[in-house]
């Protein structure tokens, strides 16, 4: 379970970092969409500006696969931990009724035990 938190907020971190770093790019992109308005009959500025924005356009699409994985591995650990609890349900019932055997069994021994005295 610790692992599993662990792992957890690792990833929630690196999400909230890609997150504030698509945030960034996103206002670059804009500036950069502004710029290329102004500047579209240059044709180094059109140049540079196509790969940045192919650049960003490139990060947007690999933090989406990120994202996609990050959903998937999530359901896997919610199935796997699902598991988990139904097998510790299991193993405490099993526990309870061992427990309740054993009360029944001393019961049934100290009346046992007692008429053989008296006897």
């Amino acid at each position: 379970a610790s692992e599993t938190s662990e792992r957890w907020a690792n990833i929630s971190a690196h999400i909230d970092e890609q997150i504030m770093d698509l945030s960034r790019d996103v206002d670059r992109l804009t500036t950069i969409d502004e710029q290329f308005v102004y500047i579209y009959v240059n044709i180094d500025g059109n140049r540079q500006l196509y790969f940045e924005i192919k650049r960003l356009h490139d990060r947007l699409d690999d933090y989406h696969r990120t994202e996609n994985l990050m959903h998937a591995k999530i359901d896997e650990q919610d199935i796997n931990l699902n598991q988990l609890r139904k097998e510790l349900n299991s193993e405490i019932q099993a526990h309870s009724e061992a427990e309740l055997t054993i009360e029944k069994l001393k019961h049934t021994f100290d009346e046992t035990t007692f008429k053989y005295d008296k006897c």
